[in-house]
């Protein structure tokens, strides 16, 4: 009787210990190969994080460039990222989250795995074009006056099918010029995103791991 109750003590403390490594174990530096350095994010910032990235994940999953809720999606989600610094958390934690995510998942949920992988590489591009537009003193665009932009530039969508469009009937709304860097980025932005969506698994998890994880 005192031999079983001796194991069940031991037993309960290793998977006490366990449990313990499990929960910590997405802001844990290193793992068993030495060589290998865990991204990590601050876990007291978890709830903002992962609400998030949830958002993330929602605004990407049926993201059409050429749709305005799309749009809209990515212009809240980058006032969003930018909240951030204001409760003190860098805007590339977001990133790392999503990636960590692939880490913590099972490896049989290919979809969930799949779209972690490829929100954490889109968040990385919304950083990157946020301090490329910060570096060059760009001035961000409104939601409105990017949709008048693309109002503006519909004549240039039918060059490829050879429809003529007279740039003489198309209702043209005049933009402050200080503002055309900015909107000819977040165009780039928008379809760079979309670009990214079709890349495939395999080149997606490279990048990410370059990006998060280069010493894996």
């Amino acid at each position: 009787m005192m031999l079983h109750k001796t194991l069940f003590t031991i037993s309960c403390i290793s998977c006490s210990s366990y449990a313990m490594e499990q929960d910590t174990s997405i802001t844990t530096t290193t793992i068993n190969n030495s060589n290998f350095i865990q991204p990590t994010y601050n876990q007291k910032n978890y709830y903002s994080l992962n609400a998030l990235y949830k958002k993330a994940c929602s605004a990407f999953e049926n993201y059409n460039p050429h749709d305005n809720q799309s749009i809209k999606n990515i212009f809240q989600l980058i006032t969003a990222t930018g909240e951030l610094q204001s409760k003190g958390i860098d805007e590339k934690e977001l990133g790392v989250f999503a990636y960590m995510q692939t880490i913590n998942s099972p490896s049989s949920a290919t979809v969930l795995y799949q779209k972690s992988l490829y929100t954490s590489i889109i968040l990385e591009r919304i950083r990157q074009h946020k301090n490329h537009m910060k570096k060059n003193e760009f001035i961000a665009p409104t939601e409105e006056q990017f949709m008048q932009y693309t109002d503006n530039m519909i004549g240039t969508k039918f060059v490829a099918c050879r429809l003529i469009i007279d740039p003489n009937n198309i209702p043209f709304t005049h933009l402050p010029q200080d503002i055309m860097d900015g909107l000819q980025e977040f165009k780039q932005l928008i379809d760079d995103i979309y670009e990214l969506k079709q890349k495939d698994p395999t080149t997606i998890k490279k990048a990410a791991d370059i990006i998060y994880n280069p010493k894996l």
